[in-house]
């Protein structure tokens, strides 16, 4: 169980920083002549890397919740998300606005790509309902189908139950165009549509607690299916547009039906390769240990750094690589730090990790 943990940390820690790269990216992708690779880094984070993470987060949910008491579990959990989202969003998403802009208030409203938090909080209540007596049964039934079950057809119906998730957020979008296009405060709306997808990935690390179905698949032919879907869905899709391309001699709604399959097969076979990957690691190396502790508070800050660097470095770089290459790593190292500066303190702790102090066991008088 302990190999299995740290290879979810690790796998955990490899998709929080990856973040960089796609803010990285997506600032790029603002100056004229981009390369093509800023736009599969942020397609394959969208078809795939939260929803591994979500998974690992189910997972590590259903197994922390029971060391302890359901009501101190969430009270322990809430305070670790919803401390740091609003400490984070009084500190360095104004100092990124003021960056931005000149305003630190320039987007007081918006919360960015700190919305993982909310969201884990909402599906933390899920995990506290999913441990209670009245589920334990349901749950139990469906570990021993899964289990019983031939791993294809698993797999075909977690593909199916993404795809028609994927359908459900491509029409709210459309429903409701303003959140599709990020326009204004409906911005805030648009990752918390995808929430249709995430509770998906959630409930599924809830499952993997309590069976052991991956034990009977291998994380390379996965990863492969996950990659070439990845493929199909990179050359399918016209970032500059938000639109599928048609494909020669088939109708556009079929074309678009087929980008949103590659979608749910990337993210569904990536998240489970992921997992059956971290179940083979046995230890990792101390640095990487220290990484991956580092990885949460990483993601929290970087976005600030990422902005910085970007405006600070463009008059002088011309090469987009050479300026990518550079944003990641100040803003990789300067997070790094900060992540160090807040480790030493109990106070910044609680602040930006919601790490509260251990509670006193009370005195008895027996």
């Amino acid at each position: 169980m302990e190999n299995r943990l740290v290879g979810l940390d690790a796998w955990r820690a490899v998709l929080l920083f990856y973040g960089i790269l796609v803010h990285a990216s997506v600032l790029i992708r603002t100056l004229p002549g981009d390369p093509m690779l800023f736009n599969v880094i942020q397609s394959t984070s969208r078809m795939a890397r939260m929803q591994g993470f979500f998974v690992i987060a189910g997972f590590l949910a259903a197994r922390s919740i029971g060391k302890r008491g359901r009501s101190e579990w969430l009270g322990s959990r809430m305070a670790q998300l919803l401390i740091p989202l609003a400490v984070v969003w009084l500190t360095f998403q104004r100092l990124t606005d003021w960056v931005n802009t000149g305003n630190p208030f320039a987007s007081v409203t918006m919360i960015g790509h700190l919305w993982f938090l909310v969201t884990l909080a909402g599906f933390s209540l899920l995990t506290v309902v999913a441990q209670g007596p009245a589920m334990r049964a349901p749950i139990d039934r469906a570990s021993r189908a899964i289990d019983g079950a031939p791993h294809g057809l698993v797999i075909a119906g977690l593909i199916a139950i993404v795809f028609m998730a994927t359908l459900m957020t491509q029409a709210t979008y459309m429903l409701v165009p303003p959140i599709g296009m990020k326009e204004g405060a409906y911005a805030n709306l648009h990752p918390f549509v995808r929430t249709y997808m995430m509770v998906v990935f959630y409930a599924l690390g809830h499952l993997l607690a309590q069976c052991d179905f991956l034990g009977r698949l291998r994380a390379a032919p996965l990863f492969v299916t996950a990659g070439l879907a990845m493929l199909v869905y990179v050359l399918l899709y016209d970032a500059d547009t938000y639109v599928a391309q048609d494909l020669p001699n088939v109708p556009h709604f079929a074309s678009k039906l087929i980008l949103h399959l590659a979608f749910a097969v990337a993210g569904t076979c990536f998240s489970l390769a992921v997992f059956v990957h971290a179940r083979s690691i046995r230890r990792i190396p101390r640095y990487a240990m220290s990484l991956s502790r580092a990885s949460y508070t990483v993601y929290l800050v970087h976005l600030f750094y990422v902005t910085a660097a970007f405006r600070i470095l463009v008059p002088f770089t011309d090469d987009h690589y050479l300026l990518f290459a550079e944003i990641v790593f100040v803003a990789t190292v300067l997070s790094i730090v900060t992540h160090q500066v807040i480790s030493a303190s109990p106070l910044l702790r609680m602040l930006f990790n919601g790490k509260l102090p251990p509670r006193k066991p009370r005195r008895s008088y027996a």
